[in-house]
């Protein structure tokens, strides 16, 4: 599906820590306001437009692995 290969460490909106002990997911999205941003789970269902192609796409922390939008992915919902 894919891996997250840069700086994964805070929020963009918030400035929380983004590591597997603190977040379940973290979001590479689209915002509300129209640039992408890396998002924890909160400023995501505050600021995020969707998970799919050109929307955003959810990673595991723990893994970097995307879980959710990754092009080969059918679902462009939340």
């Amino acid at each position: 599906m894919g891996e997250w290969l840069s700086e994964h460490e805070r929020c963009d909106i918030c400035d929380g820590r983004l590591l597997p002990h603190i977040v379940e997911f973290f979001v590479d999205g689209k915002t509300t306001a129209g640039p992408w941003a890396l998002m924890c789970p909160g400023c995501f269902e505050k600021h995020g437009v969707g998970i799919g192609p050109s929307l955003g796409q959810k990673y595991d922390p723990a893994t970097l692995q995307c879980i959710e939008g990754a092009m080969d992915d059918d679902d462009t919902t939340l």
